[in-house]
């Protein structure tokens, strides 16, 4: 545990954007933006403001400067300037599962980003422009 200006927080992982920010993503406390040089808390993000669970298991960096979110609840994408969440929608079928708990991801030499799940895999090709991706199972390959 850390001790984060009045929380505790078990980080599960760690991200840094393109200004210095680093960003923790905690055990039931969601996003929490630390000053590096000062380790004061710049910001921190819950449920309430828009992620789809507290407990943030992956922060994945994008050239742009925008994150992907991994939690218990599935997939987002963050833009840390504009503070807005949005929601990954896999294209297989008629499937949608973003509930699905993330448990690994590889951003694999070509750019493409695969984050692995409690059922299977999801497969951004353009992390940067996501308006496909797909969504891979036991029951679905």
């Amino acid at each position: 545990n850390i001790p984060v200006i009045g929380l505790t927080a078990e980080t599960l992982s760690l991200g840094q954007d393109k200004y210095g920010t680093v960003w923790l993503g905690a055990s039931n406390q969601g996003l929490i933006a630390v000053d590096p040089n000062n380790y004061t808390i710049q910001q921190h993000l819950t449920v309430k403001d828009g992620l789809r669970s507290d407990k943030v298991r992956h922060i994945v960096n994008n050239a742009d400067g925008t994150f992907w979110i991994g939690s218990f609840k599935g997939i987002q994408h963050f833009d840390p300037i504009t503070k807005i969440f949005s929601d990954f929608q896999p294209q297989h079928n008629d499937e949608n599962k973003t509930h699905i708990r993330i448990t690994d991801h590889l951003i694999l030499q070509n750019g493409q980003l695969v984050f692995t799940t409690s059922d299977g895999l999801f497969w951004l090709p353009d992390p940067i422009h996501p308006n496909k991706g797909y969504h891979f199972t036991k029951q679905n390959p």
